[in-house]
C-alpha cells in the first residue's frame, strides 16, 4: 500500500527529529523530553547542556527557508518550555534557551541558537547560526 503525502511528511517528519537529536547528543546536549506537549503548545525536543534548558524546535525542509518559526509559534513553545520546568522544579534555576535545527535531505542538520527570546526580555532576536552542528 503506498503512502501518502501527509504519511510521507509524518515519516520525515520524525526521521528530521531523529536526526536532530543525534546531532545535539554529539554536541553534548542531554535529552530531557520529546515531543512534550500541552494545550498551550508543544516542544520537539527538550534537551539539557551544563545549566542551559534548551527548548528545540526541529523543521524538516526540502530547503533551507528565511523565516521557519513565525513569533507565535515560539511564544507556544515558550508556555510549554514554562509548563515543562513547573512540573521538574529542579529545573527552575537553569538557563532557558529557544533553538531552532533544520534538517534538510542534503545537509547536515543547522542549529540556530538563541532563534527566539521571550518578550520578558525586552525584545525578539535572530538568532545566532552555529553552521552546521
Amino acid at each position: 500500500m503506498a503512502m501518502d503525502e501527509r504519511q510521507k511528511a509524518e515519516l520525515w517528519g520524525r526521521r528530521a527529529e531523529g536526526l536532530a537529536l543525534f546531532a545535539m547528543r554529539l554536541m553534548g546536549y542531554r535529552l530531557l523530553e520529546r515531543r512534550y506537549r500541552t494545550p498551550v503548545g508543544e516542544i520537539d525536543l527538550v534537551m539539557r547542556r551544563g545549566r542551559i534548558v534548551v527548548a528545540l524546535e526541529v523543521k524538516a525542509r526540502r530547503t533551507r527557508t528565511d523565516r521557519p518559526v513565525t513569533d507565535k509559534q515560539w511564544r507556544r513553545i515558550s508556555e510549554a518550555l514554562e509548563s515543562y520546568i513547573s512540573r521538574h522544579p529542579k529545573l527552575a534555576s537553569l538557563d532557558r534557551r529557544y533553538d531552532l535545527i533544520e534538517v534538510t535531505e542534503d545537509q547536515w542538520p543547522r542549529q540556530t541558537q538563541d532563534a527566539w527570546r521571550p518578550l520578558t526580555s525586552g525584545f525578539a532576536v535572530p538568532g545566532r547560526e552555529t553552521g552546521s552542528t
